[in-house]
């Protein structure tokens, strides 16, 4: 497991959900609060903005609202470096956290399971052979050509889960109990990465091809299996997580130079490690200016590792199970009371 604290479940009488969703309960009659209860809780701005999962910095969110000016007709603010707009908060790790990342994998205990990680294993080879990456030399068109790959399939499942739940949760007109942002929370991540890689390899019309044909059967199959096993959704992508976390940690060794395959790592995998890093990574993880493209991969890594353990631990919940990502604050326990 993980060594950092910040990927450690926390699970207490005091967890219930996080801000945006407890306002939106203000006024509603199925929840049993006090007239003083609410009232703090619709007004008052000292709610948790921790998230566990995706932990948001309050500070983040009041720059980018102060810098924001509208977009400019024709320019894509991704092609900007000064763009300040359409700026999504990511997650600040520390430098502990970022190196501490371990490789881990949750044994199978049930066929689900089984099921889960030999579906993965499929997905594995088959993403090997769309990229390359397992055959020749491993250049820097192959690491981005698999990361691009691996980032359109991965924003699928967070944003499915969380439709659904969603969906779930008005139409029997009850809580939710904290999953939705934290599904979609990740989901966005996921494609923030892409749109990161994306800066730096436009891809082809192959692979344009293999994406929309790939998302056609996933999100289909996903949205069926999710109605059927929720358990085993989250289990499938607590493993792709897994090999997500293997790639980048791969990645980031073959671009040090001591990867236990370095005679398949092109020489100009190791000259790009070394590259700045684009203005949107930067501001997405709050960066320090001189960071590379070694930095962004240690990051993204994180970023994994955190939705592998998330997964994991949806996947041994039960759907009506709190959130165990979420932070709770006080005005939390009085509605829980």
């Amino acid at each position: 497991m993980l060594r950092s604290s910040a990927f450690k479940p926390r699970v207490n009488a005091q967890m219930w959900m996080p801000r945006n969703t407890a306002r939106v309960l203000c006024g509603a009659p199925f929840v049993s609060v006090s007239a003083a209860t609410q009232q703090r809780l619709c007004t008052s701005g000292n709610v948790a903005e921790d998230l566990m999962h995706f932990r948001e910095k309050k500070a983040l969110k009041q720059a980018a609202s102060a810098t924001t000016k509208p977009a400019e007709p024709g320019v894509n603010p991704l092609d900007k470096q000064t763009a300040t707009n359409q700026l999504p908060a990511g997650m600040v790790w520390s430098a502990e956290e970022l190196k501490g990342v371990q490789q881990t994998h949750r044994p199978t205990r049930e066929l689900v399971d089984t099921i889960a990680l030999s579906a993965i294993r499929c997905v594995r080879y088959l993403f090997d052979v769309a990229s390359g990456y397992s055959r020749g030399q491993i250049t820097t068109i192959k690491v981005l050509r698999r990361v691009v790959l691996l980032e359109t399939v991965a924003g699928v499942p967070g944003m499915m889960a969380g439709t659904l739940r969603h969906l779930r949760s008005l139409r029997r007109v009850e809580r939710d109990h904290a999953w939705i942002e934290s599904l979609f929370e990740e989901a966005e991540n996921e494609r923030t990465h892409m749109l990161v890689f994306v800066q730096l390899y436009n891809p082809g019309i192959v692979l344009r091809g293999l994406v929309f044909c790939g998302q056609l059967v996933f999100w289909n199959v996903f949205f069926l299996l999710y109605l059927a096993s929720p358990k085993f959704c989250h289990r499938f992508v607590g493993y792709l997580e897994e090999e997500a976390v293997r790639t980048y940690t791969h990645v980031i060794h073959a671009m040090e130079g001591t990867a236990e395959d370095q005679h398949r790592v092109a020489p100009d995998l190791v000259a790009f490690g070394k590259s700045p890093a684009k203005e949107l990574a930067i501001r997405y993880w709050k960066m320090p200016a001189q960071s590379t493209m070694l930095d962004v991969m240690y990051a993204v890594r994180a970023d994994e590792a955190n939705h592998r353990d998330c997964n994991h631990g949806f996947a041994d919940l039960k759907r009506d199970q709190p959130n165990p990502y979420i932070h709770a604050t006080k005005y939390e326990q009085d509605i829980d009371k």
